[in-house]
């Protein structure tokens, strides 16, 4: 795996070179920010000046655990990680700090819901769970597919007000209300889904487009500015990314 990120210029002539990330995998973007996910921590860039601001958010004291997923909802101001198998991980990069939300199962997947909310998190003995992104606390689980074992991961995509997800051991694909979980429809792929992506959805007359929820959050919105920079990976060793989170 990588052990850090070059800033090249379209001459490809490296700029700076930022390699304090060991076991890189993972990444997200909002704004004038990109963090990375290390064996130990998270290396978060801010691109607005060159050479660019890079530091190391590491794991909190006494919890090991490797980020290799990071994902960002343009509704919070923080980034959502794994953290090991066990866990997510809440970073903060403006006040340089990583909170960690234990998870009683491995997680096998998981994403921020359309409007941002919840975290929808399915975990290895089949249970589907929703997640405050604010204190990690589960606020919904319900029992969908056969527990994991082996072999193709279930998946996860997101609509507006739904979660779609994979059952792995039949390929049956389950279409979720986002926030009670309820199944709204079944429908089977013709096979086992290794990942899905949600392109359009047609609303029929019992759904809404705009999906209300009755939530009490602060609203705490990023106002993002696109900044282009090219990241080229140094890498140790030659070996393909997938978006899976090793297991730890």
């Amino acid at each position: 795996l990588p052990k850090g990120v070059d800033l090249v210029d379209l001459d490809s002539t490296v700029l700076q070179e930022l390699h304090d990330c060991p076991l890189l995998h993972g990444s997200a973007t909002a704004g004038e920010w990109v963090v990375f996910g290390c064996g130990d921590s998270v290396l978060a860039i801010n691109t607005t000046d060159s050479p660019m601001e890079a530091y190391n958010i590491p794991s909190p004291d006494g919890e090991e655990g490797r980020v290799g997923t990071v994902i960002k909802h343009p509704r919070w101001d923080f980034f959502i990680g794994n953290h090991g198998s066990l866990a997510l991980s809440k970073i903060d990069v403006m006040e340089r700090s990583m909170d960690i939300f234990p998870v009683p199962v491995d997680v096998r997947g998981f994403g921020f819901t359309s409007d941002g909310y919840s975290i929808v998190a399915i975990t290895e003995d089949g249970q589907v769970h929703t997640i405050s992104p604010t204190d990690g606390n589960i606020t919904k689980s319900v029992e969908l597919i056969a527990p994991y074992e082996s072999g193709t991961r279930p998946a996860l995509a997101f609509a507006p007000g739904r979660v779609v997800v994979s059952d792995h051991s039949t390929g049956e694909i389950y279409v979720l209300d986002d926030e009670s979980l309820d199944t709204l429809m079944v429908f089977d792929a013709d096979g086992i889904p290794q990942s899905m992506t949600v392109v359009g959805w047609e609303f029929g007359d019992d759904d809404d487009d705009d999906h209300d929820h009755d939530h009490d959050h602060d609203d705490d919105h990023d106002h993002d500015h696109d900044d282009d920079h090219d990241h080229d990976h140094d890498h140790d060793d030659d070996h393909d990314h997938d978006h899976d989170h090793d297991d730890d």
